[in-house]
């Protein structure tokens, strides 16, 4: 049977990653904005989940003046397809048990 309480453990454990790159995203600054404001949050949560599950993007990018910050972006897609990756593994292994 599948566990559904390790199951939430992982989801809320991707989100949790996602937030902590938003919180760098909006420390290092976003595109559009230099300072902390709302709009500023919510690109940065949006720019983060949508690096994350590596769906891409075409309304945020930032520019080659900021190359730590498209590093800090293709790491965390590598980690997001991986831990994608790792949990449909978890999740297909209880499945077919």
């Amino acid at each position: 049977t599948l566990d559904r309480s390790s199951a939430a453990s992982d989801v809320y454990k991707r989100q949790a990653l996602s937030l902590v790159f938003a919180a760098l995203y909006l420390m290092l600054g976003t595109s559009n904005y230099t300072e902390i404001s709302k709009p500023a949050i919510l690109e940065s949560l949006n720019f983060s989940f949508t690096t994350f599950a590596t769906l891409g993007y075409g309304d945020i990018s930032y520019s080659a003046c900021h190359p730590y910050l498209r590093i800090l972006s293709t790491v965390e897609a590598w980690m997001g397809a991986i831990t994608l990756s790792l949990f449909v593994v978890v999740l297909s292994r209880k499945v077919f048990r």
